[in-house]
């Protein structure tokens, strides 16, 4: 329909409909205009829940996770702000699992077969500062900085939680670019992708160092993860065409 607009018009006693003005204008963009509100309006007559945002979700449950524990008595220690206790999460949807990390450095495994009854399965210190979490196939992976964080980051893989050894087995730590703050397996978890945000900051010996952001990508030879190769994408060559861009 190129040379007509789409309006919407919904009362609230009565179901969505489309209605067709003609207008005379130019094809282009404002075809395209047009063709997205076909399409927002048919989703709005099929799905009209979904489209005037009537959808609600109510609470079930929660879980409250310790960014750490008292010295000796190994308490919990709750708290706001930037702990950080839990910030990402991967799901295993065949056991009903959340592994859940944050800037605590803390890999927590939480069983939601019941999800008005979230438990605790498996609790996991990790060194340096974990930034995200992706799951696949029986695998978990983590990105990690250390401190400094102008330092190269690592990726950890481990098996997935094993509920009759009560474990989680490692399998890799495999060096990347500073600060990892992104990483997602393919599909066919036989490729694992990190971007490197690479913040500027303070080295071991308290000089500036403004490193360089990049991607890595990590392929494996099987489904078992075995002999990870490495290799990294940087961005330099862009470095001196900044005024070229600018200028765009």
């Amino acid at each position: 329909l190129p040379s007509q607009d789409v309006d919407l018009l919904r009362s609230p006693t009565e179901t969505p409909r489309v209605v067709l003005r003609r207008r005379s204008h130019a094809p282009g963009l404002m075809d395209m205009a047009t063709a997205l509100l076909m399409a927002t309006a048919v989703a709005a007559a099929v799905f009209p829940e979904f489209a005037w945002g009537t959808i609600s979700l109510s609470r079930m449950s929660s879980l409250y996770m310790p960014y750490g524990f008292t010295l000796g008595g190994g308490q919990p220690v709750y708290g706001m702000g930037t702990r950080g206790a839990v910030e990402r999460v991967a799901y295993d949807r065949d056991n009903y699992r959340l592994y859940t990390v944050g800037q605590a450095s803390i890999l927590n495994v939480v069983d939601i077969s019941n999800p008005t009854n979230p438990t605790v399965l498996y609790r996991r210190y990790l060194r340096g500062v974990v930034t995200d979490i992706d799951s696949c196939g029986n695998y978990v992976a983590m990105s990690v900085h250390y401190n400094p964080k102008v330092l190269p980051g690592s990726v950890l893989i481990f098996d997935m939680y094993d509920s009759t050894r009560k474990n989680m087995s490692f399998h890799h730590q495999i060096q990347v670019g500073p600060l990892p703050d992104k990483l997602k397996f393919t599909k066919d978890c036989m490729t694992l992708v990190t971007c490197n945000e690479a913040e500027p900051g303070l080295d071991d010996s308290g000089n500036f160092v403004n490193p360089e952001g990049s991607a890595t990508v990590i392929t494996f030879q099987s489904a078992d993860l075995l002999a990870p190769n490495v290799r990294t994408a940087t961005f330099e060559k862009y470095n001196g065409l900044a005024e070229d861009y600018r200028d765009r």
